[in-house]
């Protein structure tokens, strides 16, 4: 098949690795495939890449010029994707084309293709919620006009059951189809860069976060458990620094046991030497680092959102999930996780296993052209 999969851009986030991944996946499955991105941004590595990466525009011109001047300069992306389209098709139409977060999504939408497929990478209703908490009701209601008009009759993907029961049960936008097809993780290659050498690995033992420093991460929890241990055992976060971050270690005085060392190109290294790896969220929509984490050996100690986590930690695996904004509770988890003795299941994994997810989507892409045909 030929297969595009488009992205706003390749910045450090969990739908830009997964829109990466996912091309990467379809890639070593076979298949032919382009990358689109809406805007140049690039942070994540590419430089192993087989495939073609094409960008509509300039990053600083798309933020300067393209995101302040919504919706006038969409005609002028859609114009562009169209051309690139055209170009890229010369020779052969695109099977599907698999667009991922809103500024893609609100272009390939707005295009009316027949072959496109959406991905939800986020749990719709809470991001309406919190505009509505935060007394932004008309953004809100913007907000959901922009969704309704990117997703109403089109094929989504959701990827997590959680994801899909959120916007089937309490979002009101009538998809075409929504279903559930987890994200793609290439077990041999994680495990193959967990094993490389890395100078800034510490010589110390410690817990490990990887992921932004965002509200919905509640770091703050985090550090109130990490003073709650039984232990001085530290803390090592894969994260960019930031004053807010740094004035929340003081706050908590955890200048000596806390050490941010920046997003890195290979975090599984980091994620195999830990202790545990711990996610302390609100919210998530799945937790790739819980995934990454459990492939490359090491348990996780993750709260209980409503979406997520509780998918991935099966089993023997549960017994690791604490209540949501409780640091005792989190504390409690960790202390637990330090002492048990629990063998990861690798069966219990197979199901984000990339072959497999590949197999998911053609299977999917080839009903929905039965469908239409």
């Amino acid at each position: 098949m030929k297969i595009a999969i488009s992205v706003t851009n390749l910045g450090f986030g969990g739908g830009e690795r997964f829109a990466l991944n996912l091309a990467n996946s379809f890639y070593k499955c076979g298949h032919e495939v382009v990358l689109i991105l809406i805007e140049d941004f690039i942070k994540i590595d590419v430089s192993d890449v087989n495939f073609e990466i094409h960008s509509l525009v300039n990053s600083k011109i798309y933020r300067k010029f393209y995101k302040k001047t919504y919706p006038i300069s969409k005609y002028l992306l859609i114009n562009r994707y169209k051309k690139l389209l055209k170009k890229l098709q010369i020779d052969k139409k695109f099977d599907v084309i698999i667009s991922n977060l809103e500024g893609s999504d609100y272009i390939v939408s707005a295009l009316n293709l027949k072959n496109s497929l959406f991905v939800l990478h986020g749990i719709v209703s809470k991001e309406l919620e919190i505009l509505h908490e935060r007394g932004k009701k008309s953004r809100a209601i913007k907000k959901e006009q922009k969704y309704k008009a990117m997703y109403e009759n089109k094929n989504l993907i959701a990827v997590s059951n959680g994801v899909k029961n959120d916007f089937l049960n309490n979002v009101f936008i009538k998809a075409k189809s929504v279903t559930t097809i987890y994200n793609p993780f290439d077990f041999e290659e994680i495990r193959k860069k967990s094993n490389e050498l890395n100078n800034s690995l510490p010589n110390f033992p410690f817990l490990l976060f990887v992921g932004r420093f965002a509200k919905e991460k509640r770091v703050d929890i985090l550090f109130e458990a990490l003073n709650l241990l039984n232990s001085d055992l530290k803390l090592v976060m894969l994260t960019d620094s930031s004053k807010e971050l740094d004035w929340l270690i003081k706050k908590y005085n955890l200048e000596n046991r806390v050490f941010v060392l920046g997003f890195q190109t290979n975090p599984y290294c980091f994620m195999k030497s830990a202790k545990l790896v711990v996610l302390s969220s609100k919210r998530e929509s799945l937790a790739n680092v819980l995934i990454e984490s459990l492939i490359c050996g090491s348990l996780v100690v993750s709260t209980d959102c409503d979406v997520g986590p509780r998918e991935i930690m099966i089993n023997e695996l549960s017994q690791f999930l604490a209540k949501v904004n409780n640091p005792s509770s989190l504390a409690q988890k960790i202390e637990l996780a330090l002492i048990k003795n629990v063998d990861i299941n690798e069966d219990d994994l197979k199901r984000f296993e990339y072959k497999n997810i590949c197999t998911q989507y053609i299977k999917l892409i080839e009903d929905i052209q039965k469908e239409d045909n």
